[in-house]
């Protein structure tokens, strides 16, 4: 929903950009679901608010023994702004397109996965990626 959030913050073609990690034992899977799921919110963005959204695959090794796989979201505001769009800029409205982003993308559904790190098997953090299920 936070994509949501940040689209209704948008003035038309205004630009946000967010970074997610991928998960190393599970690639296919980030915050934002696997590739299919990531079309089908694509899809949302466009028909429900005009908006364009890409999500770009990136990895960064900054030095890192083992790089770190980053999916980057590009959303960028669509024709018209959250409050063009609705009569009034109302947390209803913005329920009402939380719910249908819901039904027409599923609902996330947390799966955490335990990152290991180098030899002393030290764990400073954890990655939750997300699988989209029905409502």
């Amino acid at each position: 929903h936070v994509l949501i959030y940040a689209a209704t913050m948008l003035v038309p073609n205004g630009k946000y950009m967010g970074v997610s990690s991928l998960v190393p034992e599970d690639p296919e899977y980030s915050a934002y679901g696997n590739k299919d799921t990531r079309e089908k919110i694509r899809s949302f963005f466009q028909e429900e608010m005009g908006a364009t959204i890409t999500f770009e695959e990136k990895e960064v090794s900054a030095g890192l023994d083992h790089p770190i796989r980053h999916l980057i979201v590009h959303l960028t505001g669509g024709r018209k702004s959250f409050c063009g769009t609705y009569k009034a800029a109302t947390i209803a409205a913005y329920k009402d397109l939380v719910d249908a982003a819901d039904a027409a993308v599923g609902i996330p559904k947390n799966r955490a996965v335990l990152n290991e790190w180098g030899p002393f098997d030290f764990r400073p953090f954890s990655t939750s990626s997300k699988q989209y299920g029905p409502l």
